[in-house]
């Protein structure tokens, strides 16, 4: 049985991050509505939207997600994923929760992750991989580059230790990986 959809980025979810943002003096009223707006038309998630629009540093939002979470967050540049945690989990449902598994210790999986907040991602790699799972914050971005999918403006696949050749190239990311070579 297939799992059940993402759940889309609630209005209600997006204008309390939203709000919180405005308060921590991150975003202003004005950006803030700005976003909203595209939201509206695009779809997508808020802060990425925000950042996208230039209006929010994608750095400050992973360290202001990381204490909304109370979970740590993670630089994917930073981390030599093992090929083997990658067929742990299908490369659909990868792409799909936006999520890179980065270690297992016993039967805990470290899952980075755009956002923590998805149940339905974590109830259903659990299911799927019979672990349970310690979710990290991870930046959008480079959890999109890791997955071998959009290229970030600012990923250096030089310094990214995930990548193992240039992003942009045909085969993105860790060879032999389940998604390697897709675009």
């Amino acid at each position: 049985m297939p799992a059940p959809p993402p759940s889309p980025p609630s209005s209600v979810a997006s204008e309390k991050l939203g709000r919180l943002l405005v308060a921590a003096q991150l975003v202003s009223e004005d950006q803030l509505q700005r976003g909203i707006i595209a939201q509206k038309k695009t779809g997508g998630r808020l802060g990425s939207i925000l950042v996208r629009m230039g209006f929010l540093d994608e750095g400050k939002l992973l360290t202001f997600l990381s204490q909304q979470f109370g979970l740590p967050s993670v630089d994917l540049s930073q981390v030599k994923v093992d090929p083997a945690l990658l067929k742990l989990i299908p490369a659909e449902t990868i792409k799909k929760y936006r999520v890179l598994p980065i270690k297992r210790a016993g039967a805990v999986v470290t899952l980075a992750m755009a956002d923590p907040s998805d149940v339905f991602a974590l109830d259903d790699i659990k299911f799927l991989t019979g672990y349970t799972i310690e979710p990290v914050v991870a930046r959008d971005s480079m959890s999109r580059c890791a997955r071998g999918a959009s290229v970030p403006r600012r990923c250096r696949p030089s310094r990214c230790r995930i990548a193992t050749r240039s992003c942009p190239g045909r085969s993105r990311c860790l060879p032999g990986s389940p998604w390697a070579g897709s675009t």
